[in-house]
């Protein structure tokens, strides 16, 4: 058996104001069966963000280059300034996994809290 190296050719976290863009490219897409991401507060544990799975197709392993990007518009919820790491798991078809961590310092505003909390008493 002999060893596969990591297909990731880039892998960038980048506060946006209230969110989190990730973006990634692949050096080579043959191999690779689907993305996750996960996030971590400071002093919790990672979970798999909703919606983040990304499978890929045919057509996409066809049309490189192959860059992707996720953006985390949740992070208002926790409603604190916190360091968030996040993790890139990249599955690949013969069941490896390569996986890429990144930290990102992120602060909400009050006012983006107080409006989140006034909506979801109304809901």
């Amino acid at each position: 058996m002999g060893f596969t190296a990591s297909p990731l050719n880039m892998f960038n976290v980048v506060v946006n104001q209230t969110e989190v863009v990730l973006t990634w490219s692949i050096n080579d897409l043959s191999e690779v069966d689907k993305f996750e991401v996960h996030r971590k507060w400071m002093n919790g544990r990672f979970e798999l963000i909703e919606d983040s799975v990304i499978k890929i197709d045919n057509t996409i392993r066809r049309n490189p280059p192959a860059q992707f990007e996720f953006t985390d518009s949740q992070l208002y919820k926790n409603g604190n300034a916190d360091n968030v790491e996040y993790v890139l798991h990249i599955h690949m078809t013969n069941g490896t996994k390569f996986e890429s961590h990144r930290h990102v310092q992120y602060t909400t505003s009050t006012v983006r809290r107080t409006w989140g909390s006034i909506k979801s008493m109304f809901q």
